[in-house]
């Protein structure tokens, strides 16, 4: 029985190839439950964000490479280009990941805890699907306690982690509540857009996306689910917006102190936050005269980042060293919990086999035992079947006493050999009650 994991994301695929392999919400439990009629997977669950697509699953000889054709074909991609956009985790590899990836260490922007919602989302969608089983109910409980601890005994979440994030950080001094305010993105650069994706994760809602391109600006709205304006009404739009992001490669300014000034009384002043994170800049540098304005560009950004980079370092180590320490332990649990229905079935075995032997030897010598008086054949056959358990006691105790260490120190692999040389071939999952359901609240669910 082993953990494995198939996924994508922003760091091994561009949006084009993570939006084919993307799995709607009305689609996800099709997806589970074709995926678990496949031999040999017993569990599954599915993460699809606009940023990664991850398939977790539990197997016990699954194929493997099967199931990552089956992914490729669905979304229309040639299996050939499998390893460029496609990453694969095994066990305490996938337990790892998924502790990472909960408590936000493997994010666009580091620290953000919308990721941790989404991870949860997912887990009540597969156990409404009926595609979760003990171990990942066991595995999802923890993996939600791993983030809860990141999230309160670090600062990782609170730190400036990049310019981008700096800009969101900035315009929450000045903006209390992000769900209030209209933002526009002008252009369409990277920084831009992770700046306007921050945005969305500290609750913004009225997003705007404008590009002298309209297409472009659409394929960058889409995923956030931002309108499009038109690039000619980005001047008259300043009237609404209250926070202005520029990202364009442009050589001269977008936006001018005259193209503004005309605007306070429309604005009736409330002020207007605007970043220019363009290089060169694209805002005028003028706009600073208007005392309603607040402008900064990616300079002002930077020395916010460079001022947090220890800081930012340091949190991070603390977060990265409780996963490594709650990988070792669930990597023991992941083989303990083999431990006893393993020995059971060995012991349910050599029971088996002794059984067997003491029968054919007492049919062997059953002329010579028909003989004797029902006293002494009795004793007779008692002492053959003590003497065919004691032997098979003897055989499985240095064996059963390997499996015991094997599962203290989270040897799933040893334990897996030892089933094969003993042809013992199911092992199945021993959870405890408490183990066996899902959270009845996010609450419930990070405490376990």
């Amino acid at each position: 029985m082993r953990l494995h994991l198939v996924g994508t994301s922003f760091r091994t695929a561009a949006v084009e190839v993570r939006e084919r392999l993307a799995v709607s919400r009305g689609e996800l439990a099709g997806v589970l439950e074709a995926l678990t009629a496949r031999d040999g997977v017993r569990e599954a669950l599915l993460v699809s964000t606009c940023n990664r697509v991850e398939l977790l699953y539990v197997e016990d000889g699954a194929d493997n490479d099967a199931i990552v054709a089956w992914l490729l074909q669905r979304a229309g991609i040639s299996m050939s280009r499998a390893d460029d956009v496609l990453f694969q985790h095994t066990d305490e590899a996938a337990i790892r990941h998924l502790f990472r990836v909960a408590g936000s260490l493997d994010s666009m922007i580091l620290g953000e805890s919308q990721i941790t919602g989404q991870v949860k989302e997912a887990y009540r969608q597969a156990v409404e699907a009926g595609t979760v089983g003990p171990l990942l109910h066991r595995l999802m409980r923890k993996t939600f306690s791993v983030a809860k601890r990141v999230r309160t005994e670090t600062k990782v979440g609170a730190a400036t982690l990049s310019v981008a994030n700096a800009a969101v950080e900035m315009a929450t001094r000045i903006f209390e509540d992000l769900a209030k305010h209209s933002i526009l993105m002008l252009g369409a650069g990277e920084m831009g857009e992770l700046a306007l994706k921050g945005f969305a994760v500290r609750g913004a809602k009225d997003l705007w996306v404008s590009n002298r391109t309209l297409e472009t600006a659409a394929e960058v709205a889409a995923p956030l689910g931002a309108g499009v304006l038109p690039w000619e009404r980005r001047v008259d739009f300043l009237r609404r917006a209250d926070i202005v992001v520029c990202s364009t490669g442009a050589n001269e300014p977008v936006l001018y102190k005259g193209d503004l000034a005309p605007l306070r009384r429309a604005r009736r002043g409330r002020p207007l936050f605007l970043v220019d994170i363009s290089v060169p800049r694209n805002l005028d540098p003028a706009l600073q005269e208007l005392p309603w304005v607040y402008m900064f560009d990616i300079d002002d950004l930077s020395q916010v980042v460079d001022a947090n980079a220890e800081a930012r370092a340091r949190e991070a180590e603390k977060a990265e060293a409780i996963v490594a320490g709650e990988v070792a332990a669930f990597g023991r649990v992941l083989s303990q919990v083999h431990v006893a229905p393993l020995i059971r079935a060995m012991n349910r075995k050599i029971a088996d086999e002794v059984q067997r032997e003491v029968d054919r030897t007492l049919k062997g010598l059953g002329s010579v035992l028909d003989a004797l008086p029902d006293e002494q054949r009795g004793r007779i056959e008692a002492a053959v079947t003590r003497m065919a358990q004691t032997l098979g006691k003897r055989v499985l105790h240095h064996p059963i006493g390997r499996i015991k260490t094997l599962g203290r120190e989270g040897e799933l692999d040893g334990l897996e050999e030892v089933a094969r040389v003993f042809g013992v071939e199911a092992l199945l999952l021993e959870v405890r009650d408490g183990d066996a359901g899902p959270p009845t609240s996010d609450e419930g669910a990070e405490s376990a």
